[in-house]
């Protein structure tokens, strides 16, 4: 590791300290507003004319220019609107942008050039605005984020909540609210996925692939930041309804929203709240297959219903008592409700047993979070803002219930995936096992956060310093309850069976599951027959209980050097400190045998984090943009649980590992950006990224007791590298295009490689998982008087999902494609009416083992349609200053 003296030594030979001195300038600010709802304009870009001074504005639409002297003539611009020109005098000035002609879809993801929006740096950027949020209605973000070049949702039953970004999986993706770190209500990942915040309540969505000292460290393959409305400088009133079809469960899928925001005091307070409610009724068919000896051991189907429930709130205030002070406060709740019931048909043709089970549960995840905060300007150039917040995520799964009925000694006459059971019988399947889970996962964060920044000159080009210090406490635990109910006298399936379910066109009529148990009957089976119930040990090793601290200071500077360079270098330093509980567990063949006991662990450590990022215009129209970072990525929390468990029936050992070493990166990013006219742009990109103790799960046959046991344990790799290349096209069809005119094109592509070295000692390269080879989108957009329309096609290439004992159980997921359709039709002013069709091309997700011949897992979602209305309840206005 690099020493602490010498990283700040280069930091300081890039940026004198005989050449820079604090100095007071004129300053001035102002917000950019869109002119028809009187909306903040985020990313709009503020040059200063006859100087190299760019800004863009905040995802608020604030800005801040430090000038030589006041007036100033600036010129504005932003995607989607009319070039402005103003005289910017000293003080607050509020800027309206009217829009241009292609206003629907002005909010497409974009790529910035060399526009360096102070205090933040030069980050490789692409923000998805409101008003493309707005086109998805009533999904995820996750959804959208599927715009993004190098973006692939991960999907779990067609839900998408997880995102990958440029190859590098889900572990390596943080995930911020408003800028902060996300707390997450799953027990086993660090990672939040974004799926629990509505879209309704978002003004933006920005996927950082870079990161400057500022932010956190944690971060290898990007930042996605979910950022949430503020007050507009209007008053706003929007109500939006849907309707909607599944094609798998032949239900509905229902949805609304209301935002209600006004300033105050002259402007000088705002409010907003925001509701939104859903309720989705979709459905799933898969099938999984095992095998052993190189023929089919297992298949299992599965037949899933799941009702979700979402519903939050969320609410900002903000004040403005003078020009020089800012103070705001933000509070979200968000909270989602899945009833899932899970019919499965199990065949074992190894142990000539058919199982018939029926798992009947219900998840519960909520998310709430407050944030406290203010920005004051000091005068002399000096600006001071901080934070202080907490979040709480939680997951709660009362009561789930898993219910088997098994028939024994069946016959079998195997054809490839079809197990064909010869003498298979309802009336021979009898009760096996009950088994009752209470699990819950909770963890709350709490932090505190300062910045200092000063406006500086380099002799005559106009700079920032910028300074910080964060301190993070976060708390963890999970409680898992797991009790096994076995019948004293045999009962049969067909005295509880389900008339009303019937499935023999199962997995688009390749199979048929047959007769199920009865919901409600399975679970009365427990109180109607008086059955008695064991502790399940080998289930409770989930619990434990986790305290991590983590405190953190950056220094960092922006420097303009002449017209056309910018400098960004910096260093930041982190230190993580955990605690955790964890238990033993020794699951022997009778509860007598069986036991639990505490296990800690605890481990500390600390790293510097120094970054240097640059861009360099090229004319006008033609920006390099390049970083160079190094940052890391924490183990998942249940990795670190120094938990054991001996499960002497199977002679497995699955263990813990508290000594964990997070996994630290250098980056290398390079981008150029042209812009050949206001309708078109493309941008090529070049990213590479080494990585050193990246973890992974480590199988091995040890002796143990005098017993052979398979082990499996997360370790740390010795080194890995991932590579790859972006480019994406945009061009907007203008008036003299004739037929062509309203109609949009984007093209984006991403292609990747990894390898990575296991042990020092082994040559043996792997495939990084989650790292597709090639992705891609085509978009097609067309808005042309009141109706506008948008389709988007996905491609996804094959990747490796996990790693198995040898290459021949590796798991690989098949390329995939991807069609989803919107049109509307705007009414009138305010109102909107729009229909959208979710996965039409209704291709299968694809797992295989080894080779493509070894089909793992089939899975089938289906297509939805949804058609809903918008409404905007205040007459529009607007006007040009």
């Amino acid at each position: 590791m690099r020493k602490p003296g010498l990283t700040l030594g280069l930091l300081f030979l890039v940026w004198p300290v005989d050449a820079v001195a604090f100095a007071t300038v004129g300053v001035v600010s102002g917000r950019v507003l869109d002119a028809t709802n009187r909306l903040p304009v985020a990313e709009a870009e503020i040059r200063v004319l006859g100087s190299a001074t760019v800004v863009a504005t905040s995802s608020a639409g604030d800005f801040e220019l430090s000038i030589g002297g006041a007036p100033a003539r600036l010129r504005v611009l932003a995607p989607g609107y009319r070039p402005l020109e103003v005289l910017l005098e000293s003080g607050f000035t509020e800027i309206l942008l009217e829009r241009g002609p292609d206003h629907v879809f002005n909010g497409s993801v974009t790529v910035r050039g060399s526009v360096p929006r102070l205090g933040e740096g030069l980050r490789l950027d692409q923000p998805l605005s409101e008003e493309v949020l707005r086109l998805r209605p009533h999904t995820s973000a996750a959804e959208a984020l599927q715009r993004v070049a190098g973006a692939i949702a991960e999907r779990d039953k067609g839900y998408a909540d997880h995102v990958v970004i440029r190859g590098a999986e889900s572990r390596l993706v943080a995930t911020a609210l408003d800028g902060e770190p996300l707390a997450s209500p799953d027990g086993d990942v660090r990672s939040a996925g974004v799926g629990l915040v509505p879209a309704d309540f978002l003004q933006e969505v920005r996927v950082s692939k870079t990161v400057t000292p500022g932010m956190d460290g944690n971060a290898i393959g990007g930042v996605i930041n979910l950022v949430t409305r503020e007050a507009p400088t209007d008053g706003l009133r929007t109500v939006d309804i849907s309707n909607g079809w599944d094609s798998e469960t032949e239900n509905r899928l229902v949805a609304g929203g209301a935002t209600v925001g006004r300033r105050f005091d002259k402007g000088g307070l705002g409010a907003l709240l925001s509701a939104h409610v859903q309720e989705a009724d979709r459905g799933a068919e898969r099938l999984e297959a095992s095998y052993r000896g190189g023929l089919v051991s297992e298949v299992d189907l599965g037949d899933y219903t799941f009702v979700r429930q979402r519903q939050g709130f969320a609410a900002a205030l903000d004040s403005s008592p003078n020009d020089a002070t800012a103070l705001r406060a933000k509070g979200l709740f968000g909270s989602l409700a899945t009833d899932e019931l899970i019919r499965s048909l199990e065949f074992d043709l190894a142990d000539r047993e058919i199982e018939r089970e029926l798992k009947d549960s219900r998840l519960v995840r909520d998310i709430s979070s407050a944030t406290l905060g203010g920005d004051h300007r000091l005068g002399g150039g000096f600006h001071v803002d901080y934070k202080i917040g907490a979040q709480r995520a939680s997951e709660t799964e009362p009561g789930r219930i898993d219910t088997s009925f098994i028939q024994e000694n069946v016959s079998f006459a195997p054809k490839q995936l079809q197990p064909v059971p010869l003498d298979e019988d309802i009336r021979r399947f009898r009760l096996d096992q009950i088994g009752v889970e209470d699990n819950s996962t909770k963890e709350e964060d709490v932090f505190v956060a300062l910045n200092l920044s000063a406006r500086i000159r380099q002799r005559s080009d106009p700079g920032l310093f910028r300074a910080g210090l964060k301190l993070r406490d976060k708390e963890k635990s999970r409680d898992a309850d797991t009790t096994g109910f076995e019948p004293e006298r045999t009962l049969f399936l067909a005295s509880f069976l389900d008339s009303g379910f019937a499935d023999d066109a199962f997995l688009r009529g390749r199979y048929a599951l047959g007769p199920m148990v009865d919901r409600d009957e399975a679970r009365g089976l427990i109180d109607r027959f008086d059955l008695t119930g064991d502790r399940s040990f080998e289930e409770e090793v989930a619990d434990y209980r986790a305290r991590e601290t983590t405190s953190a200071a950056y220094v960092m500077a922006e420097l303009t050097l002449g017209e056309s360079f910018t400098m960004l270098p910096g260093v930041r330093y982190e230190r993580t400190s955990s605690d955790y509980l964890g238990f033993e567990v020794i699951a022997a063949d009778s509860l007598e045998d069986s036991s639990k006991r505490d296990v800690a662990g605890s481990g500390s450590y600390g790293m510097w984090l120094p970054g240097i990022h640059a861009s360099y215009s090229i004319g006008p129209s033609l920006v390099l943009r390049g970083a160079f970072t190094r940052t890391l990525a924490r183990p998942d929390y249940f990795d670190l649980v120094p938990y054991r468990i001996f499960d002497f029936e199977d002679a497995e050992l699955e263990l813990g590992n508290a000594a964990l070493r997070p996994t630290s990166a250098l980056n290398l990013d390079l981008e150029i950006d042209w812009r050949p006219s206001s309708a078109s742009q493309f941008s090529v990109g070049l990213f590479q990224k080494k990585m050193a103790d990246f973890i992974f799960s480590r199988r091995s046959l040890q002796e143990i007791l005098s017993r052979l046991f398979e082990v499996s344990q997360p370790v740390n790799g010795h080194r890995a590298s991932l590579r790859g290349i972006e480019a994406s096209l945009r061009h907007r069809f203008g008036s003299r295009s004739g037929l062509f005119e309203g109609l949009g094109l984007e093209v984006r592509l991403a292609g990747t490689e990894s390898s990575a070295v296991i042990d020092e000692l082994e040559s043996t390269r792997l495939r990084l998982p989650s790292q597709p080879s090639l992705s891609g989108q085509l978009l097609l957009t067309y808005n042309r008087g009141r109706v506008f329309g948008e389709l988007s096609a996905g491609y996804f290439g094959q990747y490796l999902l996990e790693l198995g004992n040898d290459r021949a159980e590796d798991l690989y997921v098949v390329s995939q494609r991807r069609l989803d359709v919107a049109a509307g039709f705007s009414a009138t002013e305010r109102t909107q009416i729009f229909l959208r069709i979710d996965n039409l091309a209704d291709e299968p997700f694809l797992v295989y083992e080894g080779s493509p011949d070894r089909s793992f897992l089939m899975e089938y979602t289906g297509w939805s349609v949804r058609a809903g209305l918008k409404l905007q309840l205040r007459p529009a206005r607007g006007s040009t200053r």
